[in-house]
């Protein structure tokens, strides 16, 4: 004669909500806000879904679109010149809800430099399939800014495997 003993359990409401929360966040997206001449530069990088996606529109001083495009696209860190003519770590300094939420990480201007054959380091990551429409300079240099910050370049698998997009 054999005994069995079974038992259901349930995390609970509010278990459920944070084991969601986690699994919409599994795959880590790092930001790239470059800001000159009033427009702001805005790009991203999914590094598991080997995405990138760039913008660029005009803001004000509070940031209220940067600030939306950093929460739509679920950003986990945000890399932002130190210098700009706008003060981009405005957006992280303790008055913002993404100053709990999004690591911010100032970095050089050289670091954002697309220099010579900067897009060619840009395509070289791209699907040849998947190359777009010329880039407008800044968002190219938020592009390059995630791609040095990443080390993208350091590794051959990483050439020809990323799609590119348009935000909106």
């Amino acid at each position: 004669l054999t005994t069995y003993l079974s038992v259901n359990a349930s995390i609970g409401e509010e278990g459920e909500e944070m084991l969601m929360d986690a699994t919409s966040r599994n795959s880590p997206v790092l930001a790239s806000v470059v800001s000159r001449n009033g427009k702001v530069a805005f790009a991203y990088v999914d590094v598991a879904l080997f995405h990138f996606g760039y913008a660029e529109f005009v803001d004000s001083s509070m940031f209220a679109n940067t600030e939306a495009a950093l929460i739509q696209v679920n950003a986990t860190e945000c890399i932002y010149p130190r210098g700009s003519d706008i003060d981009v770590g405005g957006l992280f300094d303790g008055s913002s809800p993404l100053s709990t939420s999004i690591v911010a990480t100032p970095l050089t201007m050289a670091d954002f430099d697309c220099g010579e054959g900067g897009d060619c380091d840009l395509m070289r990551l791209l699907h040849p399939n998947r190359i777009k429409e010329d880039l407008p300079e800044d968002a190219l240099a938020a592009l390059m800014g995630l791609i040095k910050y990443l080390g993208l370049m350091n590794h051959d698998y990483n050439l020809g495997m990323f799609s590119l997009h348009k935000f909106d």
